[in-house]
């Protein structure tokens, strides 16, 4: 059904914003030409820093149902009473339908950007 991969694949880009509710730590960044790979069963993932200046990283993850990969870089801009986090970059997931036997009939492609992000009361306030 499209409409129940679409709201899995929307789910999937929330989800991605909902784990740095209440974050105090700084991201992960990694060293230029850093890498990260995560091989589990039916699962890869592969992650590369391709730029430290400004920070941009480049992953691509597959499994036998679907493929994920894109880039993020993000501007961050520092004011008084806020910091706002600009992510930029494309980020893209291709899931593969399959019929009744299993075998793959078409695939879907849904590409997208992430949102901004507003830090406040960085300096004082509950944040």
């Amino acid at each position: 059904d499209p409409v129940r991969r679409t709201e899995w694949v929307t789910a999937f880009v929330v989800s991605a914003i909902s784990i740095n509710h209440k974050r105090l730590l700084k991201p992960f960044n990694p060293l230029l030409g850093e890498t990260y790979e995560l091989v589990c069963k039916g699962f890869r993932l592969h992650m590369e820093q391709v730029s430290h200046h400004p920070p941009v990283s480049a992953f691509h993850a597959e499994s036998a149902d679907f493929s994920y990969y894109g880039n993020s870089q993000a501007s961050v801009r520092f004011r008084p009473s806020y910091v706002e986090f600009t992510p930029e970059g494309l980020l893209t997931v291709e899931l593969r339908c399959r019929n009744a036997s299993g075998a793959v009939t078409h695939t879907e492609t849904f590409t997208w950007t992430n949102v901004p992000g507003i830090v406040r009361n960085l300096v004082w306030g509950p944040m």
